[in-house]
C-alpha cells in the first residue's frame, strides 16, 4: 500500500500522531468515561471487535459490529 496522502495545509507530524494515539486509547472522552475507540477497534482482532454485533455503553447490543479500521486512511466514507 502507498503511504496515505496528507493535506498540504495539515501535514503529518510525530506530535499529531502521538496525540491521535493518546486520544484513541483514552476512555475519558466517551459519554460515560468507560469506552475508548480501542474498546471496539482492537489491534489483536484486526482492528475490529471480532463480534457479530458490537456492544455500546452499558453493554447494550448495537445493530452492527465494529468494522476494522485497518487502512482507514484510504477510505472515503464511514457509516457514522
Amino acid at each position: 500500500m502507498p503511504k496515505p496522502a496528507f493535506p498540504a495545509d495539515n501535514p503529518h507530524t510525530k506530535e499529531k500522531e502521538a496525540l491521535g494515539r493518546a486520544l484513541f486509547f483514552d476512555a475519558r472522552l466517551s459519554g460515560t468515561g468507560q469506552m475508548a475507540c480501542a474498546s471496539c477497534h482492537d489491534a489483536e482482532l484486526g482492528w475490529g471487535d471480532g463480534r457479530a454485533v458490537s456492544f455500546g455503553h452499558g453493554f447494550q447490543p448495537l445493530p452492527r459490529n465494529a468494522p476494522s479500521i485497518l487502512n482507514a486512511a484510504f477510505k472515503t466514507s464511514f457509516f457514522w
